[in-house]
């Protein structure tokens, strides 16, 4: 099994990794095949279980093809194939957390070796701030803002409650993980960019 430093993807991934262990987030990483989205998802389950907990954690490619999304290789997909393969093959349906994990490029495996097949920081770093986050307090306070980008989110996407909660509750996680004492407008923002109709 990888370690967070040895796993070659960017660090919006890793973040959302650790989101979700601190919260007990169920997660779903999405890529193409030539993702790291297994090494990723193989981790965070290994790291939720060496912490004492469970959660769903899955990884998944978008579509047939595998690139739906992708920035270097068109999807040769139809959106009738793509709805049918998300309905029959994706293991969750409304996870906590979807994350986009992109392609390796070959320029990034290369970078990649040059740094002696390392990436971003420690797996042992990661690791105990996820630990301390765990420890603190849960913010409960909630700014005003919060709840204007809320309703603006509502409005714009036809937010359904439920999701709405699952928003706030990463939100919440991720205000508790920066040590705050109020949930504000950039942890909120956060937490919504990785709802899951991003991929849907």
């Amino acid at each position: 099994m990888k370690r967070f430093h040895e796993i070659c993807t960017t660090p919006h991934v890793k973040r959302a990794a650790e989101v979700a262990l601190v919260g007990e987030h169920d997660i779903l990483f999405v890529g193409t095949w030539e993702s790291s989205k297994r090494a990723i998802a193989t981790t965070v389950e290994a790291e939720a279980y060496s912490l004492g907990f469970s959660i769903q954690v899955a990884h998944v490619a978008p579509c047939p093809c595998g690139f739906w999304g992708d920035d270097s290789v068109p999807c040769v997909c139809d959106p009738a194939q793509i709805d049918q393969w998300r309905a029959e093959t994706w293991p969750m349906r409304m996870p906590d957390i979807a994350v986009n994990v992109p392609r390796v490029r070959p320029e990034d495996v290369i970078a990649w070796a040059r740094r002696g097949y390392t990436t971003g920081e420690h797996h042992d770093v990661i690791s105990r701030r996820v630990i301390k986050a765990r420890e603190r307090d849960t913010p409960t306070e909630v700014d005003d803002y919060v709840w204007a980008l809320a309703l603006a989110l509502v409005k714009t996407d036809g937010l359904h409650p439920d999701a709405l909660k699952t928003t706030m509750g990463i939100a919440v996680t991720i205000a508790r993980m920066a040590g705050a004492d109020v949930i504000n407008g950039v942890h909120f923002a956060e937490a919504a960019q990785y709802r899951v109709s991003r991929f849907t």
